[in-house]
């Protein structure tokens, strides 16, 4: 009777992805060691090149034999189109990030601006606060200089008519 794998195939793929997320495109031998090194290598391996190959069902599988039989060469242009990935993805990354950082940069200058401007109105609305303020108190003032003083009304003695003197 077959033996279990130490890893199911949705934890090795779970495995693969971490290390692409890392920046490391996936290997046997880093497979291998992120899995903590149980299980069997070429299991792992394999069922990551089943998920590779499935992931676009209109392109060939990656490898037609075992991929131990690679050549030294194609290991180390295998290796160099990884790295070449991985660059391409950081670019990208950081391509895409570019445009926002420039427009969060113009809108907080533009946020910057609009409160400067709100400071200074809401400055000059004081001001012309305390002037009504001033000008009610001056009105008050003069309404009240201008209105009649209650006087001491005396009686006046009566004109003499005119001739009768």
């Amino acid at each position: 009777m077959p033996q279990k794998p130490a890893y199911s195939e949705p934890e090795i793929i779970a495995a693969g992805m971490t290390l692409r997320m890392q920046g490391i495109e996936p290997t046997q031998a880093s497979l291998y060691r992120a899995l903590d090194c149980r299980g069997h290598p070429s299991t792992h391996w394999k069922a990551w090149l089943r998920h590779v190959s499935g992931a676009n069902d209109n392109c060939p599988p990656l490898f037609e034999g075992a991929p131990e039989a690679m050549s030294a060469e194609m290991t180390e242009v295998h290796r160099m189109h990884g790295m070449a990935l991985a660059k391409i993805r950081e670019c990208t990354a950081r391509e895409a990030v570019e445009p926002l950082n420039r427009r969060i940069t113009a809108l907080d200058k533009a946020l910057d601006d609009i409160c400067k401007d709100r400071d200074q109105l809401q400055d000059l609305v004081d001001v012309l606060y305390e002037e009504i303020s001033t000008l009610r108190a001056a009105n008050e003032t003069l309404q009240r200089a201008a209105a009649p003083q209650p006087s001491l009304i005396l009686p006046t003695p009566p004109k003499p008519p005119r001739g009768a003197i």
